[in-house]
């Protein structure tokens, strides 16, 4: 399928009919691990750059409310709820990681989870707990992809930005040096899975908070087209390791 190529015109296609739906999750602090400087400037700007786009329907999940229950009830509620012709947004800010990851991939593979992350990535909820991994992360392939698969089906364009540690790394291995950008952190195959969501990565390793959210807010203020946006993303970044991703079919 051959998308617009202006990443706004199906953001700001108005049907008198449709309804707008938003989620915000941004975690700064967390209950067992480390902090995240930066995160609450994230969540400023993605409310800054919904609000500019007259998106009003906002759901905003900070800290101690962005639990791994409260941010995968949201996602069910929205699809469930959402019908054609609505518009549907998430960003995400906070911890991720995945099995190329030096800080956790020995635990993930103590507690069994080699297969389950073998082609995908993980988020970090507020109450992430190291030593009760397998209930309180939340797996891209698992747990978010069954979820916005179903509201894929029922929208013409959505919007997920990830910006998080590792939130492409799901497309390399240990033996690849040079990157696909094919698949992200949601896909469990080679193939990206969403026909009308477009998704974007922050970083194939580590993020540094607050620096890719004011950057696509410049990147998206200055020019719609997808082509561009995607450009200045890699422009903008350039001399940092961050390697921003635009996927969509």
């Amino acid at each position: 399928m051959i998308k617009s190529i202006m990443i706004c015109i199906f953001i700001l296609s108005n049907f008198s009919f449709a309804k707008d739906y938003a989620l915000i999750v941004s975690i700064g602090t967390y209950k067992y691990i480390n902090n995240l400087a930066g995160a609450t400037i994230d969540s400023q700007t993605y409310s800054k750059i919904l609000k500019r786009l007259n998106i009003k329907n906002i759901v905003v999940l900070e800290n101690a409310d962005a639990t791994r229950k409260n941010i995968l009830y949201q996602l069910s509620e929205i699809a469930e709820k959402i019908e054609k012709n609505d518009r549907f947004y998430m960003f995400f800010s906070g911890h991720g990681s995945s099995l190329y990851d030096p800080l956790y991939s020995a635990k993930f593979q103590q507690v069994g989870l080699t297969e389950t992350m073998k082609d995908t990535g993980v988020i970090f909820p507020y109450d992430f707990n190291p030593e009760y991994i397998k209930n309180s992360i939340i797996i891209g392939s698992v747990d978010l992809r069954p979820l916005f698969e179903k509201i894929d089906k029922k929208i013409e364009n959505g919007l997920i930005v990830f910006d998080a540690c590792y939130s492409e790394m799901s497309i390399r291995n240990g033996k690849q040096q040079n990157i696909n950008r094919t698949p992200n952190i949601l896909t469990q195959s080679s193939g990206y899975p969403y026909d009308n969501i477009t998704y974007i990565a922050s970083s194939i390793t580590e993020a540094k908070r607050g620096k890719f959210s004011a950057i696509l807010d410049e990147c998206i203020g200055k020019n719609f087209v997808l082509e561009n946006v995607k450009h200045c993303l890699n422009r903008k970044m350039q001399k940092s390791f961050q390697i921003p991703v635009v996927l969509m079919k």
